[in-house]
């Protein structure tokens, strides 16, 4: 069969974008589909734009590719040219524990990397883990960049609720209110023990001191706590790509902790981009107002605009609980344009998302859905642009793995879509004791 490549697509972008900056700054996701007779073929090369900020839906039922479709992004944005790469970072928070094999090249899919144009390859992410994973991560033979820390004094009275699943109002939560206030009037810098100190020492109900003495004690064996936080430009690199594996909180608290940590560094990345975009201007200004002079850069700490990537979304801003992570995301999604912070959100569940989550969404990569309740919530984003209801599209979708549909606020269209192969190795398939080698599909590669 001819392929003939008539153009390409880059979501994202109006045309008067297109036409200024082409694909620059932008990441390759992989080919639209033409279905010919009995067969699909790949056309058309699909872009996403990553150099403005914008909140990206990705979703489908477990096991048709969304954690394989971040992860490919994740591949981009290493990618940039130095020129580019400067100017943005990833940050990806890994709820499964998949991510780390991107340190390796894709050789168990070669063929297929290789049919695409592409050459398998590990990229270069920096991986993030807890003082608890040291070992495990060692006696796998894993590198790990760093650790994460959270500094004691950065987490609010509501954060230490949500995570211990305190009522604020209960004795032990109004206990919590008033150990936290003494101890942040006498010092900027504390630690677990100072904390479990304090309560002891307070005058309170003996069953709620023992009680929230013993939560606290159990926090410390979280490996996660000291007086100070890893820096926030520790993590956050231009042109490179943090994975926060927050897959090894697996004890009585695990998703209230990962939604603690995805929480807390989403926070320290929007105030550290709110003084960034204020350097920016005024840099910006300086070219055409003479007594403006922008601020050394050696008094800040600089951060680039950032794409985080979230696997599992829906369990950190779900539409009837809220977790420590809940109005960090809200803030992002809500004021995160000016910051220049660019939003990736992964979930099989789209349906008990939070509705403000939906109404601000102006990318949706979607790969199959079959629950009534998640096609519903797709319904809410869908736009006039589409012809035809979205279980519509969903039925005429062949059931590869990779393959989506693509809603596109602003070109105002829709897609359909195979992700490319990754260039580095993906840990995230399902495991078959079989060990078959199935590649049946009837897509022609070009």
């Amino acid at each position: 069969m001819t392929f003939i490549k008539n153009f390409e697509y880059v979501l994202g972008r109006d045309k008067k974008e297109i036409n200024k900056f082409g694909k620059i700054g932008c990441g390759y996701l992989g080919k639209t589909i033409v279905q010919m007779g009995a067969t699909f073929s790949l056309t058309n090369n699909i872009y996403m734009d990553l150099a403005k900020p914008h909140i990206v839906l990705v979703c489908g039922k477990r096991g048709t590719g969304k954690s394989y479709t971040l992860s490919v992004i994740a591949e981009e944005i290493t990618l940039f040219s130095k020129q580019i790469g400067k100017n943005i970072a990833g940050v990806m928070f890994d709820t499964m524990g998949i991510f780390w094999s991107m340190l390796y090249p894709n050789y168990q899919d070669a063929d297929l990397v290789k049919s695409s144009g592409l050459q398998p390859q590990g990229v270069p992410v920096n991986i993030f883990i807890n003082e608890k994973s040291i070992e495990k991560y060692n006696s796998l033979g894993i590198k790990y960049k760093g650790l994460i820390k959270l500094a004691v004094g950065e987490l609010s009275v509501v954060d230490w609720a949500l995570i211990f699943r305190l009522d604020i109002n209960s004795e032990e939560g109004i206990l919590l209110q008033k150990v936290l206030a003494n101890i942040i009037d006498k010092k900027k810098e504390f630690d677990l023990d100072n904390i479990i100190a304090a309560i002891e020492k307070t005058k309170a109900n003996e069953k709620a001191k023992l009680l929230l003495a013993n939560l606290f004690e159990g926090a410390k064996g979280w490996g996660l706590f000291d007086s100070k936080g890893t820096p926030i430009d520790q993590i956050v690199l231009p042109g490179e790509v943090a994975i926060v594996d927050v897959s090894t909180f697996e004890f009585l608290y695990g998703w209230s902790v990962r939604a603690l940590v995805v929480g807390l560094i989403l926070r320290k990345i929007f105030d550290a981009r709110v003084t960034a975009r204020k350097i920016d201007e005024s840099e910006q200004m300086s070219h055409y107002i003479p007594n403006v002079k922008p601020p050394t850069m050696e008094k800040f700490k600089y951060l680039p605009q950032v794409v985080a990537l979230i696997d599992e979304v829906h369990e950190f801003i779900a539409s009837d609980t809220e977790t420590p992570a809940t109005k960090p995301l809200l803030q992002w999604i809500r004021e995160g344009r000016q910051p220049g912070l660019t939003l990736i959100m992964a979930t099989q569940e789209p349906g008990i998302l939070s509705p403000t989550v939906l109404s601000q969404v102006d990318i949706v990569i979607s790969h199959l859905l079959t629950s009534k309740k998640d096609i519903e919530a797709l319904r809410s984003v869908a736009q006039t642009y589409m012809h035809y209801d979205i279980a519509e599209y969903f039925s005429t979708l062949p059931r590869v793995k990779g393959v989506c549909l693509i809603l596109d606020d602003n070109s105002e269209k829709l897609y359909t879509l195979r992700v490319r192969p990754k260039l580095s190795w993906h840990a995230g398939a399902s495991p078959n004791i079989l060990d078959k080698e199935i590649n049946k599909d009837k897509f022609i590669y070009k």
